[in-house]
């Protein structure tokens, strides 16, 4: 039996049905029933986190991972992710302080017995020996990832600054140390702490699990009783840590850290009590909303006009049970780093500025009213997203307000508003700054990270200048970029937002017209130009969304100029004309961001391209769409903003110099990119922003605007009339430019390198962070442009081999956190079967293990029963036929074929009907045709294999080495020759004389290309041709297109 725990609030907009429950055992459910859904979920939220782990530093993390491995039930390690992967699915889970969260998505007909293998993990895990000794390799290499990741530096800072016996100050995440060398050395078996841990605390009665499914809530219900009802009930109260973090002796501190990458930010905290009872009224909400305000007269307003900030955010970064905070985030500049502590006086000014003013009935309304309007609008979200978050909800929030909780704000309580303002004071406040230019001052260094800081206590002459802040005690600098009296340097409350829409009427297109039914014909299911002038100069494809039936449009414009790429530095000038106009916005846009209606502007190298993208409630998109447009065609990069250039400039060297800092596996795939298509290295585009100046922008923006190919999509609420409306306003915005000539039209866009059969390429390099101790490497099988019959055969293999990989791969061998088996295309034209590793192991031993593995995967592929093999077949089909959850994701989809120019809106449902066509033999044919063992059968679909690249990016653990012994030196900077291929020459195959090599095996060796510079290697080499242009008809304004893009 279950109690009824009464009616859920939802959304208007959700046509779902709920019902939610607690089970005998005190398990709370909440049971979601969505007949149309594509994919079924599950997710389980565990009352308890790493901040309970005891003696042993990570072992709720260490829990976490060991639950996937095996149970009483399921034995097998592989079971419950074989069975996801199998039909459909996939899963993950997190640790987080308060709570541990278990989740997974599947194919609908097998939600059932996904749901009895993830019960096990409740019930009776097994934990076994075998798998706790390999799992902590596992937590170990996932640490090794995130040791030079500044995000997970600077928490762990934050957190170490609490009382020193407060567990938050402990290492939470867990590594071979902490879960093996130490309880080791103390005589602690991590095992017997597992098993008690999860005995402990993994009671049904803190559990709270979320099931969305096809079946009936009635049939849901049956499920949960039986599968779920024998979780143990301890009877337990939630786990709880009652001394606060942080106290007066803990607070009034500042502390100065030095990052890995060059960052320059700005963290104030503030604890507070706890907050989760006033979900209602949201204090620390509208104390966000105003602190991380971006319009007229805000903090951040007042700071860029200083030439002191880039960005800043407002919220809580922590919010458990027992105590909450406030903080404010800021992305400073060098110039506002040196001035930090007047940065910090700005913000205790307009916290008494909002002080002295009270609570703003006006300003509550509009937050009221957004909110409400957000969530009448809901969207739906991907399934696994949505269990997952709401498993967590459950913990925070009564029963009746499971998912509407976060969403509404419900009361005004305007005292409450003003005590929690009042709890924001310098003495309670905890400073930190993040400079490189702390590194010769830093003394300190954090044990786990290896990260260096210092910390004094702040003097009561430095709290007492805070405490009196005032707008009117803030005086002029001398590194003002305004005067005095600049309605930037006032700090003032919002202004009221005119963004906030009041029409929600739902456009109904003509009768007969291209927009209509969904089930009249190509133009009802799929995009349709209805405006082709100039050779596709003027291109407009349009899409009225009968589906989601939200007042909401989906706008993209691509502005396509060859100038845009044509060398590094207009590449520089095209992103930092992108960055000007969006800042130079931000006081207008802010409030329609806030409304609901978001934008973007982007450049794209390889497109040589900008895109404009508006998205948001259709009233007032048209206006907010005109006025960016306007913006960008009439920048013009006058002296008064040389300043602004300053400012937005330094932040793109830093960013670019921060990529060079990425994670190894991340250079990798930048690396194979950059050797296959990419014109300019982030190296290249980091020297020319250092030498760029305003007077190279100007230079650019006329040149760049004098002759655009435009190209939209209008997808929807709205009528074609509407769509040719918004198109031609975005012209008249523009100023019209002119077209380009269609002969360079046609030669438009970047050709990708075309690797050859005959020869092996390998690159090799080193990361930037000398103090890096990971590699990353990326295995690239090419294959080819992309095909209905290429993608389908592509697409089916990895589904195949990935579980497969990841198990032989990471989970046996440990070869790393990181470890994907993908497809990857290079342009998003020519496709590749892909390795991704990162590894701290010698990179010879992942890239032999990878070359162990495809060898191993035809034995696989050819043992796999065909019951399984047609298993995974359908589960392609079902997973390409996967229905959008959202008009933004239809949006994108579609998008995703104009930008591209393949226009090929049906593409999904081609490849699952030639997935369907597959057989086993079939893959393990194009296996071969892959790795470059096959013959002919590649070429019959369109594609030839054997086309391999290496590319491993070196950390610190282990150096390059030496150029293979059979390569010799190749012009433009290559070095190549010739090798053997595995087992030729080597002893292998032939008794060990390496004197004896069959005709086949001759046949077998390939040439050795060492790429020492990767421009002369791309210069040598062979290209794809550009993608085929499709011809595109406009028969009428009503009508659709006669024809729709083959490939």
């Amino acid at each position: 039996m279950a109690k009824d725990l009464g009616k859920v609030e939802q959304s208007p907009a959700d046509d779902r049905s709920y019902r939610a429950l607690e089970l005998e055992n005190g398990m709370q459910v909440l049971l979601i029933h969505d007949p149309e859904t594509d994919k079924a979920s599950a997710a389980m939220d565990v009352g308890v986190g790493s901040l309970h782990d005891g003696d042993v530093e990570g072992l709720a993390h260490f829990c976490e991972h060991m639950l996937f491995l095996g149970t009483e039930k399921f034995p097998d390690e592989q079971s419950y992710s074989k069975y996801l992967n199998q039909n459909g699915g996939h899963s993950n889970a997190y640790t987080d302080m308060d709570h541990t969260n278990y989740f997974f998505s599947v194919l609908p007909p097998f939600l059932e017995g996904a749901l009895d293998r993830f019960a096990q993990f409740f019930i009776a895990p097994l934990f076994t020996e075998s798998a706790t000794a390999r799992e902590m390799q596992a937590v170990d290499s996932e640490n090794n990832k995130n040791i030079q990741n500044d995000a997970w530096r600077i928490h762990q800072i934050h957190c170490a600054s609490a009382k020193a016996d407060h567990p938050i100050t402990r290492f939470r995440c867990g590594s071979l140390k902490t879960l093996l060398d130490d309880p080791k050395a103390r005589g602690v078996d991590v095992r017997d702490n597992l098993l008690h841990f999860h005995d402990k605390y993994y009671s049904s009665n803190i559990c709270k699990l979320v099931i969305l499914g096809r079946e009936p809530l009635d049939t849901q219900q049956e499920w949960v009783l039986r599968l779920f009802g024998a979780v143990r009930n301890l009877n337990i109260l939630p786990p709880t840590i009652t001394e606060i973090p942080f106290t007066a002796p803990e607070l009034g501190q500042w502390l100065e850290v030095v990052p890995v990458m060059d960052l320059r930010l700005l963290q104030l905290f503030w604890p507070l009590p706890p907050q989760r009872s006033h979900y209602a009224c949201c204090p620390t909400r509208y104390i966000s909303h105003l602190l991380g305000h971006e319009g007229e007269g805000s903090i951040l307003s007042y700071l860029k006009a200083k030439g002191w900030a880039n960005e800043l955010s407002a919220g809580a970064q922590f919010d458990n049970a027992e105590w909450a905070s406030m903080d404010v985030s800021i992305d400073l500049t060098d110039e506002g780093v040196a001035h930090v502590e007047e940065v910090v006086r700005v913000i205790y000014a307009y916290l008494h500025l909002i002080s002295k003013a009270g609570p703003q009935q006006y300003v509550f309304d509009e937050m009221q009213q957004t909110a409400a309007n957000s969530f009448r609008f809901l969207s739906k979200q991907q399934p696994m997203s949505y269990t997952s978050a709401l498993a967590h909800r459950m913990q925070r929030y009564p029963s009746e307000h499971f998912i509407s909780g976060p969403h509404l704000i419900r009361e005004y309580n305007p005292a409450l508003i003003q005590e929690t303002l009042d709890a924001l004071t310098p003495s309670t406040m905890l400073v930190m700054v993040v400079a490189k230019s702390y590194a010769d001052s830093a003394q300190d260094i954090e044990p786990w990270y290896g990260t260096r800081y210092s910390k004094r206590q702040m003097t009561t002459a430095e709290i007492a200048a805070l405490e009196g802040a005032t707008p009117s005690s803030l005086l002029p600098s001398s590194s003002s970029l305004s005067s005095p009296s600049s309605p930037a340097l006032s700090l003032h409350l919002p202004r009221p937002n005119e963004f906030i829409p009041s029409d929600f009427t739902l456009a109904t297109p003509a009768v007969g017209g291209g927009g209509g039914s969904d089930g009249g014909g190509a133009a009802g299911l799929l995009p349709y130009p209805l405006r082709e002038e100039e050779g596709g100069n003027r291109r407009l494809w349009y899409k009225h969304d009968n589906i989601f039936k939200q007042p909401k449009l989906f706008y993209q414009c691509l502005l396509v100029s060859p100038v845009v790429s044509e060398s590094p530095e207009s590449v520089v000038c095209a992103e930092m004309l992108t960055r000007l106009v969006t800042d130079k916005l931000t006081e207008y846009s802010y409030n329609a961001a806030l409304a609901g209606l978001h934008y973007a502007l982007s450049s794209q190298v390889l497109q040589s391209s900008l895109t404009v993208s508006v998205q948001g409630y259709s009233h007032k998109l048209p206006l907010l769409t005109k006025t960016i447009l306007e913006a960008l065609s009439s920048y013009k990069g006058e002296e008064e903003d040389d300043a602004l250039f300053a400012r937005l400039l330094d932040r793109l060297v830093k960013d670019y110099a921060n990529d060079l800092l990425s994670q190894p596996y991340q250079l990798a795939m930048a690396a194979t990119t950059h050797l296959l298509v990419s014109p300019y290295e982030t190296r290249d585009k980091l020297a020319a922003a250092q030498s760029l100046t305003p007077s190279l922008l100007r230079a650019f923006i006329p040149r760049f605007l004098r002759a655009v190919r435009v190209e939209a999509l209008v997808y929807g609420n709205a009528t074609e009339a509407q769509a040719l409306s918004l198109f031609d306003l975005s012209l008249v915005a523009l100023r019209r430019p002119a077209s380009l000539p269609l002969p360079l039209l046609a030669r438009m866009g970047w050709r990708v390198v075309q690797l050859s059969a005959e020869e092996e390429v390998e690159y090799r390099t080193v990361c930037e962070n000398t103090e890096e101790p990971n590699h990353g490497l990326q295995v690239s099988y090419q294959l080819g442009p992309q095909s209905v019959a290429l993608s389908a055969h592509l697409d089916l293999l990895v589904l195949l081999l990935k579980d497969e990989a990841f198990n032989e791969l990471r989970t046996k061998q440990q070869l790393g956190y990181i470890v994907f088996c993908s497809a990857s295309g290079a342009n998003r034209h020519i496709l590749s079967l892909s390795f991704l590793v990162q590894t701290v192991k010698d990179p010879a031993v992942a890239l032999a293990a990878i070359d162990a593995f495809l060898t191993y995967s035809r034995t696989y592929l050819l043992a796999m029963p065909e019951e399984e093999f047609q298993t995974n077949v359908q589960a392609l089909v079902d997973a390409k036929l996967e229905k959008a959850k959202n008009y933004s994701e239809q949006g994108n989809r579609y998008w995703n074929e104009v930008s591209k120019g393949s226009y090929v809106f049906d593409r999904a449902q081609r490849e699952a009907a030639k997935v369907k066509t597959l057989t086993k033999e079939a893959l393990v044919r194009f296996l071969d045709d892959c790795v470059g063992r096959g013959g002919e059968g590649g070429k019959e679909g369109g594609w030839e294999g054997g086309r391999k690249m290496v590319v491993v990016v070196h950390g610190s653990s282990h150096p390059i080495p030496s150029m293979p012994a059979q390569a010799t030196a190749a012009g433009g900077g290559l070095l190549g020759g010739a090798m053997a291929a595995e087992g030729v020459g080597e002893g292998k195959g032939n008794g060990g004389d390496k004197t004896k090599t069959t005709e086949e095996e001759m046949r077998k060796v390939k040439k050795h290309i060492w790429v020492t510079e990767p421009s002369a290697f791309k210069r040598e080499r062979p290209l794809y041709p550009l993608r085929p242009q499709v011809a595109v008809e406009v028969l009428g304004v009503t009508e659709p297109c006669s024809a729709i893009a083959t490939e």
